[in-house]
């Protein structure tokens, strides 16, 4: 089992509030700089940063030139040096990445209204990334080779000047940037994990992991807290679970269920909540915190949904934790009188050779 973290910058807004120096306020043809003190406020991809991976919110300087071509007219360039920001995993810092926004941006500033002069504005930005580093912890989970991409993304602003005299004013604006990224790493077998943040909020995860040999469970996990989810909804074969040597018996329709964990053999709730689940083209999960709604577009896979329970004396199978995942292979069942070696060619482990490719899109609402 492979498990995927989630490495990516998101979209970043901005309030700042600072002083600048001006020789008069400008007028056509004039040029004027502000200097600011900026609060980076990451979005971190919505819900995606409040349990998984996050960047810090800091306060960095800034210079802001504008260029009047009218009283009410103007282009703004902003700039910084470039900002190193942590990355955490569920608040545990694995890493680090720097990024450069330059920002440039078409104003309107409205006049006649004595020492307040409020402006909007809308532009570009273009963030650079680079420098990513991962720190012993994150590599000891097994993260190597990360890298960001450069992004281009639309802003707007919002904003005031109020003139303390002919030299100097106070500002204070709100900014909105689209930072969109993937991010690029390696993790033990896996060989690719581009995550892609749409500025809709959706997660996109484009995956390649590599393995040769005999397994009886095989794809790629996520982690999630079991005693936070309320039930399950999912279009594909259902309602019953199924087994490597149990395909047959469903029905491809739209399902549904409450969280149950029933002991086989002793308590009697059907159909399971948890187990793997067949030609799934969507799932949304509800749990405590909102849900989880997951699109696979990996053909010919399985969705997991946590451990199977086994039975009061544990010998019906023995499976790993398998959180959400999403499953190449999945694992036979026994029955009340074979172990699943001697229950058929179907029972049997699976051979594997080659690399695993796979698209699985997430939406947190």
């Amino acid at each position: 089992m492979m498990k995927k973290t989630l490495l990516a910058a998101a979209a970043l807004c901005a309030l700042t509030s600072g002083a600048a120096m001006a020789q008069n306020y400008p007028q056509d043809g004039k040029w004027m700089v502000r200097a600011r003190a900026v609060h980076l406020d990451s979005a971190n991809g919505g819900a995606a940063g409040d349990k998984g991976v996050s960047v810090n919110d800091k306060w960095i300087p800034e210079l802001d030139i504008s260029y009047f071509f009218t009283p009410n007219l103007a282009a703004e360039l902003i700039l910084t040096y470039p900002q190193k920001h942590d990355v955490r995993l569920g608040g545990t810092k694995i890493g680090s990445v720097k990024h450069l926004p330059p920002t440039l941006l078409a104003q309107y500033h409205f006049t006649g209204l004595g020492a307040f002069k409020p402006y909007v504005g809308a532009g570009i930005n273009y963030t650079t990334f680079f420098d990513e580093s991962v720190n012993d912890t994150g590599k000891k989970t097994g993260i190597s080779d990360l890298s960001l991409k450069d992004s281009w993304g639309a802003a707007g602003q919002v904003g005031m000047d109020y003139l303390i005299n002919r030299d100097w004013l106070i500002n204070m604006s709100v900014w909105y940037m689209d930072i969109d990224t993937t991010a690029n790493y390696k993790l033990g077998n896996l060989d690719k994990a581009q995550w892609t943040i749409n500025p809709s909020g959706d997660l996109a995860l484009d995956y390649t992991y590599n393995f040769s040999g005999v397994v009886d469970l095989m794809g790629i996990r996520f982690d999630y807290p079991e005693d936070q989810v309320i039930s399950k909804r999912w279009l594909g074969a259902g309602p019953y679970r199924v087994w490597q040597n149990r395909i047959h018996g469903t029905q491809y329709d739209v399902w549904e269920n409450d969280y149950n964990d029933p002991i086989p053999g002793e308590t009697f709730t059907y159909p399971e909540f948890k187990g793997y689940f067949g030609d799934v083209s969507w799932m949304n999960i509800q749990t405590k915190e909102g849900t989880i709604s997951l699109t696979n577009e990996t053909p010919d896979t399985y969705i997991g949904v946590y451990q199977p329970r086994d039975g009061r004396d544990r010998l019906l199978y023995t499976l790993p934790e398998s959180g959400i995942s999403v499953l190449n292979v999945i694992p036979p069942v026994r029955n009340k009188v074979n172990s699943t070696d001697l229950c058929g060619p179907s029972s049997q482990p699976k051979w594997v050779n080659g690399p695993q490719t796979g698209r699985v899109i997430f939406r947190f609402m």
